[in-house]
């Protein structure tokens, strides 16, 4: 399969875990507070969800659990390690999803990995 097929699956992946995290998290929050009200069912759960999303490739050794499951990872090209700095640049892009989407279709490499020099790579 080739490695872009690859990064959308993981990516698809990704988000759905995170909208199933965020949304058990936000339900427990509703849960505990007592309250009914929507900013206790949407702040949670947005709040939440970005998080899981920025930080996704620090959980498994540089790979998110969509990587990890379809074997790619995420390596630096020109630092001598992939660390939580160099993720944060490479996630904050994300909330271009559809162009990063688009820039991986055309050439595999999002505007985070550009601007991170960061590229993923088979495991």
């Amino acid at each position: 399969m080739p490695i872009k097929i690859k990064r959308l699956l993981a990516g698809l992946i990704d988000h759905i875990v995170s909208i199933v995290i965020a949304s058990l998290i936000s339900q427990i929050v509703i849960t505990l507070c007592g309250n009914d009200n929507i900013l206790f069912k949407v702040i949670p759960f947005v709040a939440v969800y970005f998080i899981l999303i920025l930080f996704k490739d620090n959980f498994f050794g540089n790979a998110s659990i969509g990587k990890k499951i379809l074997k790619i990872k995420v390596v630096a090209t020109k630092q001598a390690r992939f660390s939580f700095i160099i993720n944060l640049k490479r996630s904050l892009p994300l909330v271009l999803l559809p162009i990063e989407i688009l820039l991986i279709i055309i050439d595999n490499k999002r505007i985070g990995d550009l601007w991170a020099n960061t590229e993923v790579v088979e495991v």
